[in-house]
Order: structure tokens, then sequence, then C-alpha cells
């Protein structure tokens, strides 16, 4: 068992020798597509002061099309599929990888291999919760390939404390140093981490980025702020644009009260030349007086408020003046829910909870923006947030339902909300009308100057559980209705032997039709139940009622509900879904860089199907002819047919248009159709 009761550094080979080590490191997880441990290689390899012959090792390193690294890519591609086709999020119940690990199990009796493959199975026994055969084979994994260093990291994370890191037997490589100083900078054990990190540098990584960047760290979580700082500066001289722990450096610069340095390092990070910016005093205070920055108590949901707390009892006598000062018509709530736009009933226990930060599941998300007066008789647009800015869908398309905005996360940033609120304030303007806008107290919600039409009123934190509208049931309301929209969607490609596919602009269609199905008396109900004392419109237990939908969502789910789940568990199965948080500077820099060199198409080919091609005039009113053949089978067709009728003669009106247009003379038109006829 190796011994690692102290943290002494185990003995460095000569740099000519590391430097060799880090290039054959990169060239072999670059072979492999393991592009983040190449990437870390190639940093450190860069930071060694010695002078090598590089065209000689990669001479050395010319990969072998056989072997192991058959076997290795064959694995990997066996792992996407499994990750690809049916991954639940604790895995335990893909077939896929329980396949995966019979096929590597047989491998591995037969010797076959190598430090790379041995990896990938310690992943796969990880995926299926088989944590201690995934440490024996990762420990194993790292005495093969000690030049891996992703293999070092997915050990780490299967190391719960000091006892059972000293517990591994670890290759007698310089590289378990490495890992040394990250275990014990995770069990936050700092001093021993120090001196590891020190003795590296005094060996030759002194100039090593991520070396310098975990000492900066370290001295953090020792409270030794100044020389975390000292560290992070002298971390950045090395790299400016490394963004990677800077989020630490940033609060430091906080914490010291230096926001002209923490103005600095944000335009150093975006590329801002050094003589192209001055951060004066006098530039900080227009910078807090021009974005209105102030500090505030963040809000959040309280499933237990406590109706006689001073928040509480603060909120109520404001909001009798509100109600005294204006009317139900001029009072407005706006909430974003989170909303898995492709949810089937039988995916309802794979989502259930999830919040959604990012990942797989981010490209199956929306956040809508929805907002109604306390009448409940103006209902805004939703404002629509997705993760691609221009889905494949989008093509050809002119018209939306909804404003559609979107970053990679799909969630509402301060940003957003504040051009939204811009927008409605003009409209409220045109309108000649001063209203009252409610939103809680989220890191997306700032206080909004330059307002002309709208006084911005924010709830009490931690109340909104029981004092926004639309947390009491207008947003339930919705999802409702969206889930029945779905299921038909499914119903129906069932019915006609078709392919179920659910496209973003389906959903936001969707969703605009769920948002029309939100009554006057739900919204006034729900501002009642909020504690907007009003007259109700209609008494009504069930918010849920639809005079023109008289098949219950309970009967539409029987064909996928699974065992176990409720109709409440599929309609608010999203209801925890992250909608915004305070965005770190790091997300600050990346959304701006990746703005500046955003194109038109943001969406991944793999998120959605090819849209259809683009129907021929002839086609569309070949469709409204057979609707219209259709409705006349139908009993109380006519105000459906009427609707139809209406709809007919606005493509007919835009088609003439069009023509009109192309055609310098409308005669051409004609006499080309007339010389088609003789033909």
């Amino acid at each position: 068992m190796a011994d690692f009761s102290t943290c002494q550094v185990f003995e460095l080979p000569n740099l000519i020798q590391i430097k060799t080590d880090l290039i054959r490191a990169n060239k072999e997880c670059s072979r492999r597509k393991l592009l983040n441990s190449a990437k870390w290689a190639a940093e450190l390899s860069s930071a060694v002061d010695a002078s090598v012959d590089y065209q000689q090792i990669l001479l050395l390193q010319e990969p072998k099309m056989n072997g192991s690294y058959v076997i290795f890519t064959g694995l990997l591609k066996m792992m996407s599929d499994a990750d690809k086709f049916g991954c639940p999020p604790d895995h335990l119940e893909n077939e896929h990888l329980k396949t995966l690990k019979i096929e590597l199990s047989k491998k591995y009796i037969m010797k076959e291999l190598d430090g790379f493959c041995l990896y990938l199975y310690g992943i796969v026994l990880k995926k299926l919760d088989l944590l201690k055969e995934a440490l024996e084979m990762l420990v194993e994994a790292v005495n093969y390939e000690p030049l891996h260093w992703g293999a070092w990291l997915e050990l780490a994370v299967l190391i719960p404390d000091k006892e059972t890191l000293l517990s591994l037997s670890l290759p007698n490589h310089w590289m378990k140093n490495l890992f040394l100083g990250h275990m014990y900078l995770e069990l936050q054990l700092n001093e021993e981490a120090l001196k590891i990190y020190q003795g590296l540098v005094d060996g030759g990584f002194s100039k090593s980025t991520y070396i310098v960047s975990q000492m900066a760290v370290v001295y953090h979580n020792m409270r030794e702020i100044d020389m975390s700082v000292t560290a992070f500066a002298e971390l950045q001289e090395l790299d400016p644009y490394r963004l990677e722990n800077m989020d630490t450096y940033s609060n430091l610069l906080y914490i010291k009260g230096s926001l002209r340095e923490k103005a600095k390092f944000f335009a150093t990070n975006l590329g801002i030349a050094e003589n192209a910016f001055e951060c004066s005093s006098g530039w900080l205070e227009q910078f807090k007086g021009l974005h209105n920055i102030a500090f505030k108590k963040i809000c959040g949901e309280s499933k237990s408020v406590q109706e006689n707390s001073d928040e509480m009892n603060e909120w109520k006598n404001r909001l009798s003046n509100l109600l005294n000062d204006y009317s139900p018509d001029q009072i407005y709530n706006a909430d974003e829910p989170g909303l898995f736009f492709l949810l089937l009933p039988d995916k309802t226990l794979e989502f259930k909870d999830v919040k959604c930060s990012g990942g797989k599941q981010s490209k199956e998300r929306l956040t809508a923006l929805v907002c109604e007066n306390m009448s409940g008789n103006d209902k805004l647009p939703i404002l629509v947030i997705g993760k691609s800015k221009n889905p494949h869908c989008f093509k050809n398309v002119k018209s939306l339902p909804s404003e559609c905005v979107a970053n990679k996360k799909a969630w509402m940033t301060s940003e957003f909300f504040i051009n939204w609120l811009h927008q409605v304030d003009k409209q409220m303007t045109k309108r000649k009308r001063h209203i009252v806008m409610i939103v809680d107290n989220c890191p997306a919600h700032p206080h909004v100057p330059g307002l002309k039409s709208i006084k911005l009123v924010f709830l009490p934190p931690n109340t909104t559980s029981v004092t926004q509208p639309m947390d009491q049931g207008v947003i339930r309301n919705l999802k409702l209705h969206y889930r029945k929209l779905v299921i038909k969607k499914q119903i129906t490609a069932i019915d006609t032997k078709t392919e179920f596919t659910t496209t973003i602009l389906d959903g936001i269609h969707m969703l605009n039709h769920a948002w029309s199905k939100a009554t006057q008396t739900t919204i006034a109900n729900c501002y009642h139940h909020a504690g907007f004392e009003s007259p109700i419109i209609a008494p009504s237990d069930d918010i849920n009622d639809d005079v023109d939908d008289d098949i219950p969502l309970a009967l539409l789910c029987r064909i996928g509900l699974p065992n176990g789940t409720s109709i409440e568990d599929y309609t608010s199965v999203d209801d925890n879904l992250t909608t915004s948080a305070q965005m770190t500077d790091t997300d600050i820099i990346e959304d701006i860089i990746s703005s500046r060199s955003a194109t038109d198409d943001q969406s991944d080919p793999e998120d959605e199907p090819v849209p259809p091609p683009r129907h021929s005039m002839s086609s569309v009113f070949a469709a409204f002819n057979t609707l219209n053949a259709h409705l006349e089978t139908v009993q109380n067709s006519n105000s459906t047919m009427s609707h139809l009728n209406f709809v007919n003669s606005f493509v007919m009106k835009h088609h003439l248009h069009s023509l009109c247009v192309k055609q310098s003379d409308i005669s051409v038109f004609f006499q080309k159709a007339e010389l088609s006829k003789q033909d």
C-alpha cells in the first residue's frame, strides 16, 4: 500500500522527462477525443521550461489503428449510444449501460483493456451506482496509465475522506503529486495542499496557470485574502483570458472594496485594451448611477409563510394602499414559470423535481413570462425564452405568436426583463394608462429607472407562494391546458400512424393556445387568493373548467401515465425548474463574448427534426378546401367555418399582395395566366 501519510512531494524526475510525458499524454488523449485531459496536459507542458525534440516524441507516438485503441473507440461509441438512447438521470435502468458493462467485463477478464479502456469501465460502473467496483477500476486505470488526468479526476469524485485516500494503492509516479494536491484541496486540508503545490512550484511548475490557480484557491480557503489576491493577479498576468476560478478572484476584489479593480478584471477578460479604459473614481460613481445599483434581499418561495411577520404586515398595508390608489384594471402581476415543453406522461418520474440548469434536459425546456391584470381582462402576450435564438424549425417563419429570446440556459435575465418592461411601458403610454407591475424580487428583476407609465413594485422576500397571484393557480392552469394539447397531439399521431414530434415552434403555439384558455374568472380568483381583496367575478372551486373542452386530462393521460404517478405529478412536474439566478462573473463574460460572435442560427443540429419544406400556395388553398369540406359534415360548426373563411381571406389577400409586389403591372400576371391556358 502506498504511504501517503505525509504530504511531502514525491521526487520529481528531470524537467525534460516531465515535458516528454506531458506531450505524450496530450497526444494520446487527443487521439481518443479526451479533450479536457489533452488541454490540461498541453497547458502544463507549456509551463515546463525544458527543451525537447517535439518531432522525435511525436514519431514515437504514431497512432496504431488496432488493439486497445480500436477497443477504446468502439467502447466510446457504445457509451455515447447509451447516453443518447434512453438515459434516466440515475442511469440504473439503462439497458444500454448494462449491456456495455457485460461487454467490458468480458474484455477485462481477457486482459484486453488498457488504462484508457479501464477508465471507461470505471465510468460505466459509477453510472450504474457500483461505486466500490468503480473505485477499484479507476485505481487500476491510473496505475496502468498515470498520465491520463481525467481518470484521476473521476477517481477523486469517489473518495469521501482522507482515510479512504490513504488506503488506495496508487502508482509511484510524479503525477500523484498533482492528484494529492487536488484531493487535499477538495477535502479542505488546505495546509497539506499548499505544501504540495509549493513543492511543485519549486520543482519547475512556477509558470503553470493550473498550479497558480490551485494555490490561489487554497489561500482563499485559508482566509489569506492578500495572498490569494496576489496569486490571482499573478495568474491573470500568466493568462489574461482564463475564466476558471475567476469568480473567486472577483469576490475577493469585492470584499476588499476594489470595485475599480473588478472593472479592470472585466475589461481584461472582454479584450478591451488597457489604454482604452480608465477606471477612475468618477467612472465608478457614474456606473452606479447609470445602472441603478442597489443592495436588496433576494426573494424566493417559502412553503410556510408567517402571516403575522413584520414583512407580511408591511406588505398588507402597502397592498391596501395600492388597492386604494389603483383600480383592478391597473394592477398587473408577472411571473416566469419553467416548462418541459416536450414532456409526455411516461417521462413524469424522470423529470420530477429536476431544477435543470443545463445539460440534456435544458434542450427540452422553455421559460415563459406571463402577465395579466387583476380584473382578468388584459392578458399580455407571453414572452418565451428558449435555448436557441434561431432553431431550425424557425426556417421560413416570419410571424410568431409570441416574442422569443434565447440564452444557453433558457433563463430569464435582467436584460430580458428590462427590455420587456420598457416595451410594456411604451404600450401603456400609447394607451394613456398608468399601471402597477408587481413582481418577485429574484435576481433577474432589478429596479428599472425611466418608466413613464409603470410603477414597479416588488413582493416581500420568501413569500411568493402566498403573495404572488400567478402562483395561486394561473400558472397551474396554463400548464394543465398545455399538457392536454401535447397529449392530444400524441393521440392524433397514434391514430394517424405518424411519428410524434414536437418542435420549439409547436411548443410556442401550444403555449399561446393554453394561455388563451386562462379565463377572466380564474385570474380574478387567483388575485383574490393572494390577498388582493376585490369582489370575485364568479365563485369557482375548479380553476380548470373549460367549456370548449370536456375531455378531462385524467382520461387523456391514461395512454402513458406510469404507475405510482398522478395527474398532479404530470401537471406540476416542472414547478421547481430554475428560471433565473444570480449570474456569476464568468457567466457575464461568456455571455458577452458569445453575443459578439453569435450567428443567426445558434441551435444544435440534433435538437429538432428538419423543418418541412415550404408549402406551395396551391397546397395551402387545397388544405382550406379540405377543412371546409370536413366542417360541413360536423354539426354546430357554423362559427368555426366563419373563422376558417376569415383565415382563408387573410391568406388570399396576402398572396395577391405578394404577387402585385413581384409584378410591375398586375396585368402582366393575368397575361401569363392566359398564355398558360392556351398552352
